[in-house]
């Protein structure tokens, strides 16, 4: 699904060149400019628009991992490549320590992790970054029930966090998961 992104990161793009270079531009803008700043919400593209970033994902959510690689890479292609790379191991580490803590087994943490972080859904959504960084739903769900078992307030501080990176990442997320964390509650 890749070849060759890994031997050419800095001049190829996962998928189809639509919106995946959208989704590299939105990286570059969130690593170059303060996020909900003036300047951010009029992005150097659709001018003379004002307030273009409203009408997009923010992917705020990635900017914890994505800005970092730019900073380092200056190159936002190779940011949006590794930023994708990044999703699979994510994801499916977040469903190990999920089911790690409600089944706690190994193997079964393991084969779960592996099920959600590399499923054939997941090969469907290869263009849309946003829909495949969906590893901090999983980190919510484990603060949740951390908080259920140990009553400790920052649990519930980390599912703020998480929940909020979740909805800065993916617009969708935020309300699909509100379904689930709503049915959970």
């Amino acid at each position: 699904y890749t070849h060759p992104l890994l031997q050419q990161h800095h001049s190829r793009i996962g998928n189809d060149p639509g919106d995946p270079v959208l989704n590299a531009s939105i990286l570059w803008w969130n690593a170059t400019t303060v996020p909900f700043s003036e300047r951010w919400w009029n992005p150097p593209f659709f001018h003379p628009t004002r307030d273009v970033a409203a009408f997009t994902e923010s992917m705020v959510g990635l900017s914890p991992l994505a800005s970092p690689i730019f900073w380092i890479t200056r190159d936002p292609v190779t940011t949006y490549n590794a930023m994708l790379f990044l999703t699979w191991p994510l994801s499916a580490f977040a469903v190990y320590l999920l089911i790690r803590f409600l089944a706690r087994r190994e193997d079964a943490a393991f084969v779960a992790g592996v099920a959600y972080g590399f499923s054939p859904y997941r090969a469907t959504e290869i263009a849309h970054i946003q829909m495949l960084s969906s590893y901090w739903m999983p980190v919510a769900l484990l603060a949740l029930h951390l908080y259920v078992a140990r009553r400790r307030s920052g649990w519930l501080v980390l599912f703020g966090a998480v929940w909020l990176a979740q909805c800065l990442t993916n617009g969708y997320m935020m309300l699909f998961g509100a379904v689930l964390i709503g049915l959970w509650l």
